[in-house]
């Protein structure tokens, strides 16, 4: 060691350092791979990049070693071609690593109840309609939903309860509902980012649009087909998403008389989040749904 500054010396647990060679400075970290690393970039003459790092450092007292986290790199200093020294720079990251550690373990407990709460749900939905006379369609819609809602909650899942792609909610939602028939679908549109909640509440949708096709719409054809295309338009700090929906090669669309569940969940699910819209059109053609979705700056 040539030299370290203050923030290298408590991090070392405030060693007297400089002088001597790193195994004889720090010996702790020589069996971990460290020392190897420094040979293989003195005689390499390249830079390594530490990303979070693990290493046992005693940086306490005397015998007492703490696990830490260290992003760093090691630079060599080159002087007529060849390397004179090398250069430590970076950082203690280990609250950082163990903040993300404990989300890690909420958002498993938190999913772990969410299907747990699915499936009592579910068990109770089943022991409801069990001696209902006739009811046997609308368990199988609510088992339906409830199959879609875990579908989406697991996509979030995935990315810890971030923004999800919107392409990849879409089609793990049509995917859950038309199996082998989602090469009926043409999904396309640019790469954007929706939140957790509109997410959740478009999967649903997409889910109540698929359902009906199958029952009634395009996908009740051998030819029929659907299209779900969207577009980014971006005024500012903001932007809107406009996806439309449209099947083709079906039965001649009829206006239906009434209002059901699943026609209030499309028009209504997500507009209930202020910022969104919904427009089902009963085309005679096939069936075309436009949704505009208000989503920040940071989600595109």
């Amino acid at each position: 060691f040539l030299m370290a500054n203050a923030a290298y010396r408590r991090l070392v647990g405030g060693r007297d350092i400089l002088g001597k060679p790193v195994a004889e400075a720090l010996p702790e970290v020589v069996d971990q791979g460290f020392v190897e690393l420094l040979d293989r970039v003195r005689s390499s003459g390249k830079t390594y990049l530490g990303e979070r790092a693990e290493l046992m450092l005693r940086s306490e007292g005397p015998g007492e070693l703490s696990r830490r986290f260290l992003t760093f790199a090691y630079q060599p200093i080159m002087d007529k071609g060849e390397v004179t020294a090398i250069f430590v720079q970076g950082h203690d990251v280990t609250e950082e690593v163990a903040a993300a550690e404990a989300q890690k373990l909420l958002i498993n407990e938190l999913n772990h109840r969410v299907k747990n709460t699915l499936a009592i749900v579910q068990g109770l939905a089943a022991q409801s309609f069990r001696k209902m006379d006739g009811a046997q369609e609308a368990m199988s819609a609510f088992h339906a939903r409830l199959h879609a809602l875990a579908a989406a909650h697991s996509l979030l899942t995935d990315r810890n309860w971030e923004a999800a792609q919107l392409a990849d909610t879409v089609r793990a939602a049509v995917e859950a509902t038309v199996g082998l028939d989602v090469d009926r679908f043409s999904i396309a549109g640019p790469d954007l980012t929706l939140s957790p909640q509109t997410g959740v509440s478009l999967a649903m949708i997409v889910h109540e649009l698929c359902t009906n096709a199958i029952k009634y719409g395009a996908l009740s054809s051998p030819g029929g087909r659907v299209s779900i295309a969207w577009r980014a338009e971006t005024s500012g700090a903001h932007a809107a998403v406009h996806l439309e929906w449209r099947e083709e090669g079906g039965p001649p669309v009829v206006v239906p008389t009434r209002r059901g569940f699943g026609t209030r969940l499309i028009e209504r699910g997500l507009s209930a989040e202020g910022r969104n819209s919904v427009a089902l059109d009963f085309h005679p053609d096939g069936v075309r749904c436009v949704f505009v979705m208000r989503i920040e700056g940071d989600e595109r």
